[in-house]
């Protein structure tokens, strides 16, 4: 993709990453290097976590005038409405009056699913694939020509612990949303390395992500 196909009008490409604790950057502390007890995770600098190498491949590519990218990533963000105690956590209503106050996004990138798995919230995989794709839907119903580009990255694998989430809903949940995706609206990851929690990007998926990412919008843009 041609920098001067992208700009030729002049006008700045805009990038909205919105998903959980993936996006943000999480990383758990081990017990022995916590400096606070009370301070159990920390944020990955912007050089480590996959968003921020992402962006700045996109700005090196296109010029860091030409392209302004959000990120905004919620530890614990569920895809639906799922959320009783904590309703910040919920993404619909936030996500909505996002993009209604910023129509002019070229893409927008949703990492979100993974949370909606855990068993408190007991929902079925069509449930949750039905909270996923309703970021599409909702794109297209507040911009009705369309214009935006869109690319969901699918809950990843993690290891499983007892009584907690199952991949084998993640799978069936991803496969009925890859249904009613096209081919470019979407990355699907399995067998990553994982984080010492083992749900959480290592560094080197973190990494890796970014440049898979980077390689779908290209052939999305």
């Amino acid at each position: 993709m041609a920098r001067d196909k992208e700009n030729k009008k002049g006008e700045t490409m805009k990038i909205l990453i919105y998903g959980d604790s993936n996006v943000w950057g999480y990383r758990k502390i081990p017990r022995e290097f916590r400096e606070n007890p009370e301070i159990k995770i920390r944020q990955l600098d912007e050089k480590t976590r996959w968003a921020g190498i992402f962006s700045d491949k996109i700005r090196k590519k296109y010029g860091t005038g030409n392209v302004k990218i959000m990120i905004d990533g919620l530890n614990s963000r569920v895809a639906g409405d799922e959320e009783n105690d904590e309703k910040t956590l919920n993404s619909k209503a936030d996500f909505a009056k996002k993009i209604t106050k910023n129509l002019d996004f070229n893409l927008i990138i949703i990492a979100l699913g993974t949370n909606d798995l855990k068993p408190k919230y007991d929902l079925s995989p069509d449930e949750i694939s039905r909270n996923i794709l309703w970021y599409k839907t909702k794109i297209h119903e507040i911009r009705e020509e369309k214009t935006i580009k869109i690319l969901f990255i699918l809950p990843p694998n993690f290891v499983p612990k007892p009584g907690g989430m199952r991949n084998s809903v993640r799978k069936t949940a991803n496969n009925f949303a890859k249904k009613s995706l096209a081919k470019n609206e979407f990355l699907e990851i399995e067998d990553i390395d994982l984080s010492e929690d083992g749900v959480h990007f290592s560094d080197v998926v973190h990494a890796e992500m970014a440049v898979k990412v980077f390689a779908k919008t290209e052939e999305i843009l």
